[in-house]
């Protein structure tokens, strides 16, 4: 265990729960690691930074260079960035960043009891999960996902999702691991031996996993229903309409009798079964006419 210099360790035993400024932060190890800057410029790398069971989050990284200044409380150290808050464990050199938020992008004036899942805020504004309580005078509570850009979109997915592989194990003597990769999109990484002993990054699709079964997907002006990639039915807003593939069965899943006259009666007659079919649960839907029976 490294002590390291006489005003080091002072520093440790005056400090040790202390609040620094989050350079970056890589999440492909087995504990999420930061690098930080603390009290005139302490600065320190490879920090382990471990999180409630169940949820995991990656602070944006510091703005601009080193030296801008801008930073909060460290103007001289670089531009603004994420906090953490610092423990050294009995005043040694083994730090442990216990817990990390960022003034730049935290939802604000949220109403009491009220929680939030949040992306970073862009000039496009912010993706959300805002989870809303309800209340004598709010009635509206639930769960509302936001998503700033016309072109994203909202998906719930059934997958088959693969394990991921762990990385390799650190060696004896590494406080936190090997140092930060560059920034990148790391929900797509996993970390694998290459044929020097190694780490080398593959990708790795949380959100594709080995495919996908089934998904619902929105977007400002569409709801799709999927199978794979394939749509089988979805709802255009501009045209206010429903589209669907497949056989349709109206009123409960029992529905037999085949819908005739559709196209306004014009000689088409539904399929009974199957693809294309429209059935319904009524006793006498209608009689087909000449022109259904005989296109």
């Amino acid at each position: 265990m490294r002590f390291g210099t006489p005003i080091e360790t002072s520093f440790r035993s005056f400090m040790t729960v202390f609040r620094a400024t989050v350079n970056s932060v890589a999440d492909k190890h087995m504990m999420q690691e930061t690098d930080i800057d603390g009290f005139h410029s302490h600065k320190r790398k490879n920090i382990e930074a471990p999180q409630n069971y169940g949820f995991s989050s990656v602070v944006m990284p510091r703005d601009g260079k080193q030296g801008q200044g801008g930073g909060y409380g460290n103007d001289d150290i670089g531009g603004e960035a994420a906090e953490a808050i610092m423990l050294s464990a009995g005043g040694m050199s083994h730090y442990i960043a216990v817990m990390m938020d960022d003034r730049r992008h935290r939802p604000r004036t949220m109403v009491p009891g009220s929680s939030a899942q949040y992306g970073p805020n862009t000039d496009y504004g912010r993706s959300l999960t805002y989870i809303k309580p309800s209340s004598k005078d709010d009635k509206d509570g639930g769960v509302f996902m936001i998503v700033p850009h016309p072109d994203e979109y909202v998906s719930m997915r059934h997958i088959n999702n693969k394990k991921q592989p762990k990385p390799k194990a650190q060696q004896p003597g590494q406080q936190g691991g090997s140092p930060a990769p560059q920034a990148r999109d790391i929900l797509h990484v996993a970390t694998t031996a290459d044929a020097d002993g190694g780490q080398q990054e593959q990708d790795y699709n949380h959100h594709k996993g080995d495919g996908i079964n089934t998904e619902i997907r929105c977007t400002k002006d569409r709801i799709e229903f999927r199978v794979g990639d394939t749509v089988v039915g979805y709802y255009d807003k501009g045209n206010s309409r429903w589209s669907f593939t497949g056989e349709m069965r109206l009123g409960d899943d029992n529905a037999s009798h085949p819908v005739y006259g559709v196209n306004g009666g014009k000689g088409m007659t539904t399929k009974t079964s199957g693809s294309g079919a429209v059935l319904v649960t009524a006793p006498q839907p209608g009689p087909a006419t000449s022109q259904d029976v005989n296109p």
